[in-house]
C-alpha cells in the first residue's frame, strides 16, 4: 500500500491510497483522530470519480477527477467560514401609512 500526500497548502489534503484511490483528510485533526477522515474518493464510470462524504456535507458525490472534489470542499469551508453566500439585504422599514379621510368628522353635541 502506497501512501502518498499531494501538497496542499489548505485545511484538506488529497492522499493516494493505491492506482485511483484516494482519500481527503482534515489537517486540523491528528493522524490518529477519525475526524481527520473526511471522505473517500473511487474511479466511477465515464471517467469521473465516485466520492463518498464521511460528513454530512451538502455537496455532490460526482466529480471529474479528485482535485474538483477537493477544491469543492475547499470553496465550501471557506463560504460557510465567510458566513453565507452573501451579505443579507436591507428592507427599508417605514411608519405605517395615514389614512387621510376627506369627510369632516361628526361631532356630537
Amino acid at each position: 500500500m502506497t501512501i502518498a500526500m499531494m501538497p496542499s497548502s489548505h485545511q484538506y489534503v488529497l492522499v493516494e491510497l493505491e492506482d485511483e484511490i484516494r482519500l481527503i483528510h482534515d489537517t486540523r485533526y491528528a493522524e490518529n483522530d477519525s475526524r481527520r477522515l473526511v471522505a473517500f474518493v473511487e474511479p466511477a464510470p465515464d471517467d469521473r470519480v465516485a466520492v463518498t462524504w464521511l460528513r454530512s456535507l451538502p455537496l455532490r458525490t460526482s466529480f471529474p477527477d479528485a482535485a474538483s472534489a477537493l477544491a469543492e470542499i475547499e470553496a465550501w469551508t471557506a463560504l460557510e467560514r465567510a458566513g453565507g453566500a452573501a451579505p443579507p439585504i436591507p428592507i427599508a422599514h417605514y411608519a405605517p401609512r395615514r389614512i387621510r379621510s376627506s369627510a369632516r368628522r361628526i361631532t356630537r353635541a
